[in-house]
């Protein structure tokens, strides 16, 4: 954080090691000047907007000027070797500094500790945490009641978050028929989820990345120090859901290399089916797309889909070609696997599938 926010280089104006530089560039005036370094506010800034009071927690720009003073020296020892943190006292603001109406009496190092421990303990960003953490679990809207009793517990607990998680699991909010899959998955959960619904043996990685890449959740590609966002504006647009829906019947139909699954299990098979696999002799009649998506759904779906999901399924199925052949006539396990390969992703791609 002090390397990739800029406080490593950062230099108090009236520090020893400013005034070093100012006599060095008075003995040789003539000399080609090099880019001075100075007060840098990235760090100070970014603290108290991203991670502690959020950006309507009542600081002002000359806190983030003060809180800079304060971080002056707050660096980082060879970081070219992988060295640790280091305080550099000749590139300390000296002085006393005043943030969000607090004096902060000279004290070096200290400074900057007593500051990070007033922020932690603001009922600002208990509240600003308990936001993000409801916002994380229940909803992209969570209820005030929730977030102040979880910063109650925040404050009094000084801050020890699973006090504030436990606030959160025990409010009726959070068991509320509002929060019930009020939360739309990440295109990272919704992969993850379609796999582990699917029990899918994954041997090659690189199509799901590049899936998530298109989707717009390249693995490890989130530049901003907020990260992805979580809420649903995000990533829910018509187009999102075409790819999700696309990827879905990719995903059924094992289409993507070194990532397979079987929705039925052949009789004679050497390997144990799982308790939601049907066991299908050489030739069998075929099972009805009605009874196969119930099965289907209560293996893939935690809770089910409502009735016109299902009707949806169903009629996509039927538009899609899936009843080739009329129910109770004999089917070959491919015949019947293909069939069930359309339904599975057509669940996968369900709005109910969609959330979490």
């Amino acid at each position: 954080m002090m390397l990739y926010l800029d406080n490593a280089s950062s230099m108090g104006p009236d520090s020893i090691a400013a005034e070093r530089a100012n006599v060095a560039e008075a003995k040789q005036p003539d000399a080609k000047k090099k880019p001075r370094e100075g007060l840098n506010e990235n760090y100070a800034r970014e603290l108290m907007e991203l991670h502690t009071l959020g950006v309507n927690g009542g600081y002002t720009q000359a806190d983030v000027t003060q809180v800079a003073r304060v971080f002056t020296g707050w660096t980082v020892d060879q970081p070219q070797r992988g060295g640790g943190f280091t305080f550099n006292e000749n590139r300390h603001e000296p002085g006393t500094k005043t943030v969000l109406g607090r004096k902060i009496k000279e004290d070096g190092e200290m400074e900057g500790r007593e500051v990070l421990h007033m922020l932690a303990t603001s009922p600002a960003t208990a509240q600003f945490l308990s936001r993000k953490i409801a916002m994380r679990f229940v909803s992209d809207q969570p209820p005030q009641a929730l977030v102040d009793r979880m910063a109650k517990a925040y404050l009094s607990s000084d801050g020890d978050i699973s006090q504030v998680l436990r606030a959160m699991y025990r409010s009726p909010e959070f068991w509320s028929s509002d929060a019930y899959r009020a939360k739309v998955k990440t295109p990272n959960e919704f992969v993850v989820s379609a796999l582990r619904a699917g029990d899918y043996d994954v041997q090659n990685f690189e199509p799901l990345a590049n899936a998530l890449q298109g989707m717009g959740m390249q693995l490890y590609g989130s530049v901003p120090p907020t990260g992805y966002n979580w809420q649903a504006s995000t990533w829910v647009s018509t187009g999102a859901l075409v790819n999700r829906m696309n990827f879905a019947l990719q995903l059924a139909a094992n289409k993507f290399p070194g990532v397979t699954t079987a929705w039925t299990q052949p009789s004679g098979s050497s390997q144990q089916p799982a308790p939601t696999l049907v066991s299908v002799p050489p030739a069998a009649a075929a099972p009805t797309p009605e009874a196969e998506e119930q099965r289907l759904e209560s293996m893939l779906v935690a809770g089910g889909v409502n009735e016109t999901t299902r009707a949806a399924v169903l009629q996509q199925f039927e538009a899609q070609g899936g009843r080739a052949i009329a129910p109770g006539k004999a089917m070959s396990p491919a015949a019947i696997e293909r069939q069930d390969q359309l339904l599975a992703g057509l669940l996968l791609g369900s709005p109910e599938f969609q959330r979490r």
